[in-house]
């Protein structure tokens, strides 16, 4: 202590505080003896204090030695005492300790308040314990207490940890219409779940809940929902969705606008698809390679090769190198519809830009080769596969044995089938193929 300076119990109390919410608690233990040591007697705030920074750091023994400590000196414990005492128990999940707090509490003379009350209910609702949860919010009423926002917070979480959901969803509609302050944990969970069970139009309307809140959902929530609403034909709503985020100054992440742009493909919406591209690039939001395979992938299965041609460039304008995807969908596209040169020329580039083709794009060259009856190509990059030792899997083993089974060669299926079926991959399209082909050129007229 300075010299010249008699600290008294308020400054002593002020320094323990200080301490216990720097979780320096062992500083403040240190004071509490030397107030002592100095014949300056802690009051009841002096005791709140240290027992609140032993609960806070898991303390619980040291916080009653205490609380029995302040009984012996005469210091009588206060509501603030116990509500301290019982939230420490329930961190712990000491519910039957806690309990027996609260009827020492009422012994005293202490009514329960709101803080202890929730205390208690938000305990039982992280352990799911949502019948006992109840209990308490009916004896709160019952007391003449009226549930508030922190109540009906921890009660959506105990439904939600016990699979009611819709009782959670129940009454986070009673806190919209009663005006209550809800947490994002709360909107959350009530979201996820609704949009898990396909309730789209239901979760759409809380997240504009949370919107006129100024809460932003989270990422993985929005593009579930986003997602969900597009493969459910809800476009328009999602495409409204996304604007409104971004006008309201919520970042959109590329996954949630990629879930949005891969709806909007597989639907066939080709067209505002790219009028979302554009609107993200105008944006300058971030773009990535999945985006624009998305896009390329819906052209592609229109038929529309020069459009997906033009994506594949625009993205290397925009510095996003194509990877194996890109190149395997713009094959693919080529070859259904019979422009093998033009895929033998894509073939070459991607080898010459350092993309590597895997099993997928050699089935697709494969293909497009049998398609265009040059079987002998096709199986010549049959044989590099195999010199790889890549495991090949039954598409294209089954492009091959249809391509020998169309021109005739049943020798050379039933020789395919033999490998095939060695390697652990024979399904029964290879034998039904084989048959019907045999048969069709065996059947006496």
């Amino acid at each position: 202590m300075c010299r010249g300076v008699s600290p008294d119990v308020y400054l002593f109390s002020t320094a323990i505080n200080a301490f216990c919410k720097g979780e320096r608690i062992d500083d403040a233990l240190g004071l509490f003896t030397k107030m002592e040591e100095l014949g300056v007697a802690p009051n009841v705030v002096t005791y709140n204090n240290i027992i609140h920074g032993l609960c806070k750091n898991g303390k619980l023994d040291e916080a009653f030695l205490f609380k029995e400590k302040m009984v012996l000196t005469e210091v009588k414990p206060t509501l603030i005492t116990y509500s301290i005492l019982i939230n420490g128990l329930i961190k712990a999940e000491k519910f039957d300790d806690a309990n027996y707090m609260r009827k020492e509490m009422s012994s005293w003379g202490f009514v329960a308040n709101e803080v202890v009350y929730n205390t208690l209910i938000d305990g039982y609702c992280k352990i799911g314990n949502i019948d006992e949860a109840l209990k308490l919010r009916d004896d709160m009423v019952s007391k003449g207490m009226t549930p508030n926002a922190v109540t009906f917070n921890s009660l959506i979480q105990g439904f939600c940890k016990s699979g009611q959901m819709d009782h959670a969803k129940n009454v986070l509609e009673e806190m919209i219409s009663s005006g209550l302050p809800i947490n994002q944990g709360s909107y959350t969970s009530v979201v996820r779940w609704l949009c898990i069970n396909s309730r789209f139009d239901s979760a759409l309307r809380f997240i504009k809940e949370m919107l006129l809140r100024n809460l932003r959902p989270g990422d993985g929530l929005l593009t579930l929902l986003v997602g969900g609403l597009s493969k459910n034909g809800k476009h328009a709503e999602a495409i409204e969705l996304w604007f409104r985020l971004v006008e309201e100054g919520f970042a959109v992440n590329t996954v949630t606008s990629n879930a949005l742009i891969h709806g909007l493909c597989e639907s066939g919406n080709m067209q505002e698809a790219v009028k979302l591209l554009k609107e993200m690039l105008h944006r300058k939001l971030v773009l990535d390679k999945i985006t624009y395979n998305i896009l390329i992938s819906g052209f592609c299965k229109e038929g529309k090769l020069e459009e997906g041609f033009k994506l594949k460039e625009d993205m290397i304008k925009r510095g996003i190198q194509p990877d194996i995807y890109t190149y395997s969908l713009l094959l693919h596209g080529l070859c259904n519809i019979g422009k093998l040169e033009e895929a033998i020329k894509l073939w070459d580039e991607s080898k010459r830009n350092g993309i590597g083709p895997n099993v997928y794009t050699y089935g697709v060259m494969i293909d497009g080769y049998c398609k265009a009856d040059k079987t002998e190509e096709g199986e010549k990059l049959f044989n590099e596969l195999i010199s790889m030792k890549v495991e090949l899997n039954s598409i294209v083993y089954n492009t091959l044995i249809s391509a020998y089974c169309k021109n005739g060669n049943i020798a050379a299926a039933f020789r395919l089938r033999e490998w095939h079926e060695k390697q652990g991959h024979l399904t029964n399209f290879c034998y039904i193929f084989i048959f019907n082909t045999w048969n069709v050129q065996t059947w006496p007229c």
